[in-house]
């Protein structure tokens, strides 16, 4: 579960608006490419191979920056 979904169980609403904004500075130091590809991930077949290919990577991502 990610920061801001357990902020959000807690009704931490500072935190949650202090990790959404933290959130969108980082999505715009990504750039653009960022946001298609999210955009492009959420209009796919979730069952695709391809998507959860994808997927399993930013989890092993999310699994070693959030350490």
């Amino acid at each position: 579960m990610c920061k801001i979904d357990q902020a959000t169980q807690q009704k931490d609403t500072k935190k949650v608006e202090a990790l959404s904004q933290r959130a969108d500075e980082l999505e715009k130091q990504l750039g653009p490419e960022y946001r298609t590809l999210f955009d492009a991930l959420n209009d796919a077949d979730p069952d695709s191979t391809d998507v959860q290919d994808i997927l399993s990577m930013f989890d092993k991502l999310d699994s070693i920056c959030s350490h």
